[in-house]
């Protein structure tokens, strides 16, 4: 019975452990808002702090090995969105420009969406 009761009170234990979310310290970065900062410092070419259609379409043709993965997965469940229709989708002031804070909340909102 003591044994029965030990495993039980450690089950409740292991399942609170396993159901807590990381909270990032203040100050530093996700590896999200890295991703984008590293986006934009390498293809916003003409430094408007911000990526046109043009520069986006450029990114989107030197992607990772795993962004490449992730398009071909998108393509074969139908989740698959094209570069012109994410880009319209970022841009969320329809200025032809997509800042740093457009492209961190649709990435955010595309993970979110992962996650479920």
């Amino acid at each position: 019975m003591k044994k029965f009761l030990l495993l039980l009170a450690m089950s409740f234990i292991v399942s609170d452990v396993c159901e807590a979310k990381y909270v990032y310290p203040a100050g530093s970065t996700t590896t999200t808002e890295r991703r984008v900062n590293r986006r934009m410092r390498n293809y916003d070419k003409d430094g408007t702090e911000g990526m046109s259609l043009e520069e986006y379409q450029n990114y989107r043709k030197t992607r990772t090995h795993y962004e490449r993965q992730q398009e071909r997965r998108a393509k074969r469940d139908g989740s698959y969105v094209s570069p012109e229709d994410a880009f319209k989708l970022m841009d969320a002031n329809e200025d032809g420009v997509v800042s740093r804070d457009e492209m961190l909340s649709y990435e955010k909102k595309k993970l979110e969406q992962q996650k479920k």
